[in-house]
Protein backbone atom coordinates (compact mmCIF):
# COMPACT_ATOMS: atom_id res chain seq x y z
CA UNK A 1 0.00 0.00 0.00
CA UNK A 2 1.42 3.50 -0.83
CA UNK A 3 2.52 5.78 1.68
CA UNK A 4 -0.34 8.92 2.61
CA UNK A 5 1.21 12.68 1.82
CA UNK A 6 -0.71 15.56 2.73
CA UNK A 7 -0.10 19.30 1.00
CA UNK A 8 -2.63 21.63 2.55
CA UNK A 9 -3.13 25.11 1.16
CA UNK A 10 -2.20 24.05 -2.66
CA UNK A 11 -3.47 23.10 -6.07
CA UNK A 12 -0.59 21.30 -6.96
CA UNK A 13 2.02 18.78 -5.72
CA UNK A 14 4.41 16.58 -6.81
CA UNK A 15 3.56 13.28 -7.46
CA UNK A 16 2.69 11.04 -5.02
CA UNK A 17 1.21 13.75 -2.70
CA UNK A 18 -2.41 14.45 -2.07
CA UNK A 19 -3.49 18.15 -2.06
CA UNK A 20 -6.28 19.58 -0.07
CA UNK A 21 -7.62 22.99 -0.85
CA UNK A 22 -10.79 25.23 -0.39
CA UNK A 23 -10.49 26.41 -4.15
CA UNK A 24 -9.60 22.42 -5.28
CA UNK A 25 -6.94 20.62 -5.25
CA UNK A 26 -7.30 16.60 -5.10
CA UNK A 27 -9.54 17.37 -2.08
CA UNK A 28 -11.71 20.06 -1.63
CA UNK A 29 -11.89 21.14 1.61
CA UNK A 30 -12.32 24.63 3.43
CA UNK A 31 -9.73 24.41 6.76
CA UNK A 32 -11.30 25.96 10.02
CA UNK A 33 -12.07 25.34 13.27
CA UNK A 34 -14.71 22.98 12.59
CA UNK A 35 -12.57 21.08 10.50
CA UNK A 36 -12.17 17.44 10.21
CA UNK A 37 -10.21 14.53 7.81
CA UNK A 38 -12.42 11.97 8.49
CA UNK A 39 -11.58 10.72 4.89
CA UNK A 40 -8.42 9.31 6.46
CA UNK A 41 -8.18 6.92 9.23
CA UNK A 42 -6.00 7.30 12.53
CA UNK A 43 -2.11 6.31 12.65
CA UNK A 44 -2.68 6.50 8.60
CA UNK A 45 -0.61 9.21 7.55
CA UNK A 46 2.76 9.53 6.63
CA UNK A 47 3.64 13.41 5.83
CA UNK A 48 1.87 16.12 6.01
CA UNK A 49 2.92 19.26 4.61
CA UNK A 50 1.83 23.59 4.55
CA UNK A 51 3.36 26.18 3.10
CA UNK A 52 1.72 30.29 3.57
CA UNK A 53 -1.16 29.05 4.89
CA UNK A 54 -1.51 29.54 8.84
CA UNK A 55 -0.64 33.14 8.79
CA UNK A 56 -3.80 33.32 6.51
CA UNK A 57 -6.04 31.34 9.41
CA UNK A 58 -7.26 32.22 12.52
CA UNK A 59 -5.40 30.74 15.71
CA UNK A 60 -8.17 28.52 17.27
CA UNK A 61 -8.42 26.83 13.22
CA UNK A 62 -4.48 26.52 13.02
CA UNK A 63 -5.11 24.43 16.40
CA UNK A 64 -7.81 21.97 15.03
CA UNK A 65 -5.22 21.31 11.85
CA UNK A 66 -2.93 20.67 14.01
CA UNK A 67 -4.66 18.14 16.37
CA UNK A 68 -6.46 16.42 13.07
CA UNK A 69 -3.20 15.81 11.66
CA UNK A 70 -1.84 14.63 15.00
CA UNK A 71 -4.70 11.93 14.66
CA UNK A 72 -4.25 10.85 11.57
CA UNK A 73 -0.30 11.06 11.51
CA UNK A 74 1.05 7.22 12.00
CA UNK A 75 4.09 6.81 14.60
CA UNK A 76 7.05 8.01 13.15
CA UNK A 77 4.85 10.42 10.71
CA UNK A 78 6.31 14.29 10.27
CA UNK A 79 4.24 17.38 10.40
CA UNK A 80 6.17 20.59 8.59
CA UNK A 81 4.90 23.81 8.43
CA UNK A 82 6.64 26.99 6.87
CA UNK A 83 4.99 30.44 7.57
CA UNK A 84 6.45 33.92 8.38
CA UNK A 85 8.90 34.18 10.32
CA UNK A 86 7.74 36.99 12.79
CA UNK A 87 10.49 37.56 14.98
CA UNK A 88 13.08 37.85 12.08
CA UNK A 89 10.33 40.79 10.83
CA UNK A 90 10.58 41.91 14.44
CA UNK A 91 14.25 42.16 14.68
CA UNK A 92 15.02 43.16 11.46
CA UNK A 93 12.78 46.82 12.11
CA UNK A 94 14.47 47.29 15.41
CA UNK A 95 17.94 47.03 14.10
CA UNK A 96 16.97 49.91 12.05
CA UNK A 97 13.71 51.27 11.37
CA UNK A 98 14.47 53.68 8.73
CA UNK A 99 16.13 50.90 6.10
CA UNK A 100 13.25 48.01 7.22
CA UNK A 101 12.14 46.17 4.28
CA UNK A 102 14.96 47.03 2.18
CA UNK A 103 17.26 44.43 3.06
CA UNK A 104 16.78 41.18 0.70
CA UNK A 105 14.03 39.86 -1.51
CA UNK A 106 10.50 39.16 -0.37
CA UNK A 107 10.30 36.63 -2.47
CA UNK A 108 13.14 35.02 -4.14
CA UNK A 109 14.01 35.78 -7.54
CA UNK A 110 11.20 38.73 -7.82
CA UNK A 111 13.58 41.07 -7.52
CA UNK A 112 11.40 43.30 -4.96
CA UNK A 113 12.06 43.75 -1.45
CA UNK A 114 9.68 43.55 1.33
CA UNK A 115 9.08 47.20 1.18
CA UNK A 116 9.45 47.14 -2.82
CA UNK A 117 6.31 44.18 -2.75
CA UNK A 118 3.81 46.40 -0.57
CA UNK A 119 4.81 49.23 -2.40
CA UNK A 120 3.62 47.21 -5.75
CA UNK A 121 0.15 46.05 -3.97
CA UNK A 122 -0.83 49.23 -2.42
CA UNK A 123 -0.21 51.90 -5.12
CA UNK A 124 -0.17 49.23 -8.37
CA UNK A 125 -3.17 46.86 -7.09
CA UNK A 126 -4.83 48.91 -5.32
CA UNK A 127 -4.53 52.47 -6.55
CA UNK A 128 -4.44 53.44 -2.74
CA UNK A 129 -4.21 57.58 -2.70
CA UNK A 130 -0.98 59.00 -2.32
CA UNK A 131 -1.75 59.85 1.09
CA UNK A 132 -2.80 56.51 1.98
CA UNK A 133 0.09 55.23 0.44
CA UNK A 134 2.57 56.72 2.29
CA UNK A 135 0.86 56.08 5.90
CA UNK A 136 1.12 52.45 4.66
CA UNK A 137 4.55 52.76 3.68
CA UNK A 138 6.10 53.88 7.27
CA UNK A 139 7.95 51.65 9.05
CA UNK A 140 5.52 50.74 11.69
CA UNK A 141 2.65 50.36 9.53
CA UNK A 142 4.97 48.64 6.70
CA UNK A 143 6.22 45.88 9.61
CA UNK A 144 2.80 45.24 11.19
CA UNK A 145 1.04 44.78 7.64
CA UNK A 146 3.26 41.62 7.47
CA UNK A 147 0.94 40.45 10.43
CA UNK A 148 -2.70 41.99 9.74
CA UNK A 149 -4.16 43.16 6.21
CA UNK A 150 -6.77 42.36 3.87
CA UNK A 151 -7.50 42.14 0.03
CA UNK A 152 -10.51 44.65 -0.42
CA UNK A 153 -10.23 48.38 -1.27
CA UNK A 154 -9.81 50.88 -0.57
CA UNK A 155 -7.84 50.54 2.85
CA UNK A 156 -4.81 48.46 3.37
CA UNK A 157 -4.52 46.96 6.83
CA UNK A 158 -4.76 49.07 9.27
CA UNK A 159 -2.40 52.22 10.61
CA UNK A 160 -1.42 52.30 13.98
CA UNK A 161 -1.17 55.14 16.23
CA UNK A 162 2.92 55.15 16.60
CA UNK A 163 3.54 56.37 20.10
CA UNK A 164 1.24 52.61 20.93
CA UNK A 165 2.92 51.46 18.38
CA UNK A 166 6.36 52.39 20.10
CA UNK A 167 5.48 51.15 23.86
CA UNK A 168 4.17 47.52 22.63
CA UNK A 169 7.48 47.05 20.03
CA UNK A 170 9.10 47.21 23.30
CA UNK A 171 7.27 44.20 24.87
CA UNK A 172 7.77 40.63 24.41
CA UNK A 173 7.52 39.49 20.64
CA UNK A 174 4.40 37.27 22.09
CA UNK A 175 2.79 40.44 23.71
CA UNK A 176 3.51 42.62 20.81
CA UNK A 177 2.20 40.42 17.85
CA UNK A 178 -1.29 39.76 19.99
CA UNK A 179 -1.77 43.36 20.40
CA UNK A 180 -0.96 43.67 16.43
CA UNK A 181 -3.28 40.91 15.49
CA UNK A 182 -5.91 41.74 18.29
CA UNK A 183 -6.35 44.81 15.38
CA UNK A 184 -7.82 42.28 12.66
CA UNK A 185 -11.03 42.97 11.26
CA UNK A 186 -13.65 39.64 10.94
CA UNK A 187 -15.24 39.71 8.11
CA UNK A 188 -13.38 41.64 5.90
CA UNK A 189 -11.16 39.51 2.84
CA UNK A 190 -7.82 38.38 4.89
CA UNK A 191 -4.73 38.17 4.03
CA UNK A 192 -2.72 37.55 7.28
CA UNK A 193 -4.33 37.56 10.60
CA UNK A 194 -2.40 35.42 12.66
CA UNK A 195 1.20 35.79 13.15
CA UNK A 196 4.02 33.39 13.97
CA UNK A 197 7.66 32.39 15.69
CA UNK A 198 9.27 29.25 15.69
CA UNK A 199 8.51 28.60 19.19
CA UNK A 200 4.50 29.42 18.85
CA UNK A 201 4.27 26.57 16.38
CA UNK A 202 6.31 23.94 18.64
CA UNK A 203 3.53 24.90 21.69
CA UNK A 204 0.74 24.42 19.24
CA UNK A 205 2.17 21.08 18.21
CA UNK A 206 2.11 20.66 21.44
CA UNK A 207 -1.29 21.05 22.41
CA UNK A 208 -2.15 19.02 19.66
CA UNK A 209 -0.32 16.08 20.97
CA UNK A 210 3.26 15.96 20.08
CA UNK A 211 6.04 15.82 22.83
CA UNK A 212 8.02 19.30 23.15
CA UNK A 213 11.29 17.11 22.46
CA UNK A 214 9.89 15.55 19.18
CA UNK A 215 9.64 19.30 17.60
CA UNK A 216 11.99 20.81 15.54
CA UNK A 217 13.53 24.23 14.19
CA UNK A 218 14.54 23.30 11.00
CA UNK A 219 15.90 25.14 8.29
CA UNK A 220 15.16 25.36 4.57
CA UNK A 221 15.23 22.41 2.78
CA UNK A 222 16.08 20.99 5.69
CA UNK A 223 14.02 18.16 6.63
CA UNK A 224 13.08 14.50 7.56
CA UNK A 225 11.16 14.55 4.73
CA UNK A 226 12.18 12.87 1.43
CA UNK A 227 10.97 15.01 -1.24
CA UNK A 228 11.72 18.20 1.02
CA UNK A 229 13.97 19.86 -2.62
CA UNK A 230 10.09 19.36 -4.61
CA UNK A 231 7.89 21.07 -1.98
CA UNK A 232 10.00 23.85 -0.20
CA UNK A 233 9.79 26.97 -2.57
CA UNK A 234 12.78 29.00 -3.04
CA UNK A 235 10.54 31.85 -3.13
CA UNK A 236 9.69 31.92 0.35
CA UNK A 237 13.04 30.83 1.78
CA UNK A 238 14.33 34.41 2.98
CA UNK A 239 11.37 34.93 5.13
CA UNK A 240 10.34 31.72 6.37
CA UNK A 241 10.12 29.60 9.50
CA UNK A 242 9.93 25.61 8.89
CA UNK A 243 9.08 23.82 11.96
CA UNK A 244 8.73 19.80 11.94
CA UNK A 245 7.13 17.51 14.46
CA UNK A 246 6.97 13.81 14.95
CA UNK A 247 4.32 11.54 15.86
CA UNK A 248 6.00 8.99 18.76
Amino acid sequence: MSEIKLLMGALRGPYGWTTIDRNGGMIKLHLDETTNFNMFDDNSVSYIYSSHMIEHMELESVQNIFNESYRILKPGGVIRTCCPNSSQFIQEYKKDPATFGTHYEYGVGTGRTYYGEIEMWVKDILKLSDERAEECLKPHNLLCAEFVCYCDHPQYGHTFDKDQFDIMIDKPEEEFLEWVTSHYQKGRPAGHMTAFTPDKVRNLYVKAGFKYENTFDMEYRNSIIPEINEIDLQLRKTISLYVEGIKK
